[in-house]
């Protein structure tokens, strides 16, 4: 799956689902936009996650899943 390749959101393998997530994206300001947003929040949504799942892997999972569907809206 795609979010297997996109581990490691916790610290700065989140480079990793950057450069998937900026391949989906056409528009170089939006790629900009995007990438602002998941280099801000990348962090407090592992810790959000990681709080309610106790799992270090559900919760990049479950990060990579979030920011891949928020890139949708760019």
């Amino acid at each position: 799956s795609i979010c297997v390749m996109l581990s490691n959101i916790s610290n700065s393998g989140g480079n990793q689902m950057l450069a998937v997530c900026m391949t989906l994206i056409d528009n170089d300001k939006d790629q900009t936009s995007f990438e602002d947003f998941l280099l801000q929040n990348r962090q407090i949504a592992y810790a959000f996650a990681y709080k309610i799942l106790n799992n270090s892997a559900l919760a990049e999972e479950a990060c990579a899943n979030a920011f891949l569907q928020h890139r949708k809206m760019f």
